[in-house]
């Protein structure tokens, strides 16, 4: 479980390579590469920095779309109280053995309190496997062909050679 939430605590960072054809010249290889990580603002990072000149035309600033950074905050906000929650009960347990087998308000707290943090886990895995989706498509090549006007051209083709890969 901890592995699950230090992956999100460090930068990660995604690169594509852009390939464009022209009608005009031979094949050219020209590379955008869109730096984005925790907590997956899409929409603040750019795509193209500034009116640049790519397969001899013109692009604006183009930013990427989406913005996953809720559910990805969810993820890691539950991941540290389960993790707290984890510390606590081991606390209890070792320390406190003598005191929640006496009482009877210990075990049902204790059931009622995991059976919250099940639940919290099970709508925040959701929600996270909804936002990762959200930031597989919008940077997979249908998503960089809507979002690049560059890419609706006819005479250039633009796609993604390597889906997102981190370098940790």
């Amino acid at each position: 479980m901890a592995h699950s939430h230090l992956c999100f605590w460090k930068c990660w960072r995604f690169l594509w390579d852009q390939y464009c054809h022209s009608l005009m010249w031979r094949w050219r290889n020209e590379t955008l590469s869109a730096n984005f990580h925790y907590p997956f603002r899409l929409s603040q990072n750019p795509l193209v920095l500034s009116n640049t000149t790519i397969c001899n035309h013109s692009v604006p600033v183009t930013y990427l779309v989406g913005d996953s950074a809720s559910a990805s905050e969810f993820f890691v906000g539950t991941g540290v109280v389960c993790f707290l929650y984890s510390m606590a009960a081991l606390l209890v347990y070792l320390g406190y053995m003598h005191v929640y087998k006496d009482s009877d308000f210990g075990p049902i707290f204790d059931f009622l309190l995991t059976t919250i943090v099940v639940f919290l886990w099970l709508v925040c895995s959701s929600a996270w496997a909804k936002g990762l989706q959200n930031v597989k498509d919008a940077t997979d090549s249908n998503g960089i062909n809507n979002t690049l006007a560059l890419c609706k051209g006819n005479n250039v083709t633009c796609s993604v050679t390597d889906l997102p890969i981190s370098e940790v």
